[in-house]
């Protein structure tokens, strides 16, 4: 069954103009990215430590802005989608919508298929051009994606192959994770969905999409 949505903290109103503000690299010696590092590792087969390690950073770095406790245990418990190069305006176009709303980095499986709204957003990019689609985060297979969100979702026009790309690497995650959608609240979006954190990372990272990142999570 699906879990109750975590309800974020306080937010300051979205920014549009907000630029990306990249994580330290390393972070201080306090953030616990050695002990994180471990248990990503233990609990995500093949995961090697050089990844490990910058998701490790990228999760710590946005948990913590969103204002949610403990980013430490959000990181090692709640599964992780991690946007990456080969999905690269997508990962930046993330990265940016997270600045603007940071609570965005906990979202929650919707299923796309029965929510209304479908193509919403196609047209409503300012000089969208034809090798392009208009991408939106949350995407529209989240609680927090769609018309109906409860706060609008960052639009950009971005590469079309990417973009499209990304929604394929999310639908291979929601598979490895068994993400389960909630129950039906219209005329709103879905509640009640499974958890999971958004990470995006920088492209010149190097690292690719990873849709398996559970965190031990199997039904």
């Amino acid at each position: 069954t699906g879990t109750a949505p975590a309800t974020a903290p306080p937010q300051p109103a979205p920014d549009p103009n907000a630029a990306p503000d990249p994580a330290p690299n390393p972070l201080p010696p306090a953030w616990p990215v050695a002990q994180l590092v471990a248990r990503l590792v233990a609990q995500n087969a093949n995961l090697t430590n050089s990844d490990a390690n910058s998701i490790a950073t990228q999760c710590l770095w946005l948990t913590s802005k969103s204002g949610f406790d403990n980013p430490f245990t959000k990181c090692n418990s709640l599964p992780i989608f991690v946007s990456g190069v080969d999905v690269a305006s997508a990962a930046m176009h993330d990265i940016q919508a997270l600045e603007r709303y940071p609570a965005w980095v906990l979202v929650h499986r919707e299923q796309s298929s029965i929510k209304p709204g479908s193509g919403w957003a196609s047209n409503l990019c300012p000089g969208k051009t034809s090798s392009q689609n208009c991408d939106e985060y949350p995407m529209f297979g989240m609680e927090e994606g769609g018309p109906a969100a409860t706060v609008y979702p960052d639009l950009l026009a971005i590469d079309a192959v990417e973009n499209q790309r990304q929604g394929t690497r999310y639908s291979s995650f929601i598979a490895a994770c068994s993400m389960k959608t909630g129950t039906s609240n219209p005329p709103g979006n879905s509640i009640g969905g499974d958890a999971f954190l958004g990470i995006p990372l920088p492209p010149s990272w190097g690292i690719p999409s990873i849709t398996n990142l559970c965190n031990g999570k199997t039904s």
